[in-house]
């Protein structure tokens, strides 16, 4: 379990993961404190709740709180793909009115989410990264300030958020190619939580060249 904190509440980060849902999860529930956030990112299903049945598609998003009852059934000509995480509440002494906002909500259901983030946390507790745990931290944070952007209508546009990873991108791009050796465009692409072309395309876009003629420069200036 990893612990962090975030606007007065002290959370547990309990367990996630994902992949494809080949079998239906039956209707259940979690504990007191207990809230899962689920993010779709392929295929097609179903979540039923007591009293409502929503479409699932890539880009959905819901959290299910404590004791919400809710099943998710899977399409099987087109499996169910999404990535869960299960935080559970330790301590809440200090909550300022973003932490009420959460945990009043028991439960949401969203379109359109960007699950960046939610990918970027499973690689990092997935692998042994340097200071994973810093960084899992952080994206969580980040991730449950978006949620409850989304939560208050009047708040402001939560695009900054992607401006944000961004510049974590840029830190680890650079830092990659100038203190690792034998570096491989699949392992920044992992590094970064992208495939080896979205990674080609963000290195062309904001250094205007690809892996192979950053790594020569890179291998240039080391010599």
């Amino acid at each position: 379990m990893i612990e962090f904190h975030w606007s007065g509440i002290t959370f547990l980060l309990a367990d996630c993961g994902g992949g494809r849902l080949l079998k239906n999860i039956p209707m259940h529930y979690h504990s007191k404190n207990s809230y899962e956030l689920h993010f779709i990112t392929d295929g097609k299903g179903t979540l039923q709740t007591e009293n409502n049945e929503y479409s699932l598609q890539k880009g959905d998003f819901f959290i299910t709180g404590p004791l919400i009852k809710h099943a998710q059934i899977s399409d099987k000509s087109n499996f169910l793909q999404d990535i869960f995480i299960y935080l559970q509440v330790k301590k809440a002494n200090d909550k300022n009115n973003g932490a009420e906002l959460f945990l009043n909500t028991d439960f949401c259901f969203y379109n359109k989410f960007d699950f960046t983030i939610p990918s970027q946390i499973i690689l990092e507790y997935k692998n042994n990264f340097t200071s994973k745990e810093d960084m899992i931290s952080g994206l969580l944070k980040q991730l449950l300030t978006l949620i409850i952007r989304i939560y208050d209508e009047n708040s402001p546009d939560s695009s900054f958020l992607s401006d944000s990873l961004d510049e974590q991108r840029f830190l680890i791009i650079e830092n990659m190619f100038l203190y690792e050796k034998n570096l491989t465009l699949s392992a920044l692409a992992s590094k970064l939580g992208l495939s080896e072309r979205q990674t080609q395309r963000f290195l062309k876009t904001h250094y205007d060249k690809s892996f192979r003629d950053i790594l020569k420069d890179s291998d240039f200036k080391n010599n």
